[in-house]
């Protein structure tokens, strides 16, 4: 796992959340249906027509590095980076407020620097949390919301109004 995480990183590095997924799994899936047809000219024309222009690069990158121009070793190198970025660990964030591109950033940032490189953001939204976030991380539960702060609150016994 440690190879791929080197030999895809510049992939990698632009996938930040599971959406981010979603749509690298449909532009895979075109990439792939392209190398069926007569011509490679084909996987040229998809590559940069239909593929994000970054998630292009990279992957041109990708295969340049390894020499590779056949058909099944294209195939075999985008279904590996594939399944590299689906295998990668999953951070799971509730937080109160639709996050802006700077703070999908800023979180997954601190994440692949703080927890593990390649961390995936499952990012959700609930408003009733009011503020803050709850998250779920390898097995753990951490609820750091305004409502649940609020809750505590009342719920202590010395609570005087």
């Amino acid at each position: 796992m440690e190879d791929n995480l080197r030999k895809y990183k510049g992939l990698i590095e632009l996938i930040k959340t599971t959406e981010d997924v979603v749509v690298l799994d449909e532009e895979m899936d075109m990439l792939l249906q392209s190398l069926y047809h007569v011509d490679l000219i084909k996987f040229e024309d998809t590559l940069s027509k239909f593929i994000r222009v970054r998630v292009a690069t990279e992957i041109k990158k990708i295969l340049q590095a390894g020499a590779i121009v056949k058909n099944e070793e294209v195939k075999r190198v985008l279904s590996d980076a594939y399944r590299t970025i689906c295998a990668l660990p999953i951070l799971r964030l509730t937080l109160a407020f639709e996050p802006s591109e700077a703070v999908i950033n800023g979180f997954s940032y601190w994440s692949r620097n703080n927890l593990k490189p390649g961390i995936l953001l499952d990012l959700s939204l609930d408003r009733n949390l009011v503020g803050g976030a709850v998250i779920a991380y390898e097995g753990k539960f951490y609820d750091y919301s305004l409502r649940n702060k609020v809750k505590q609150i009342f719920e202590m016994d010395n609570f005087v109004i």
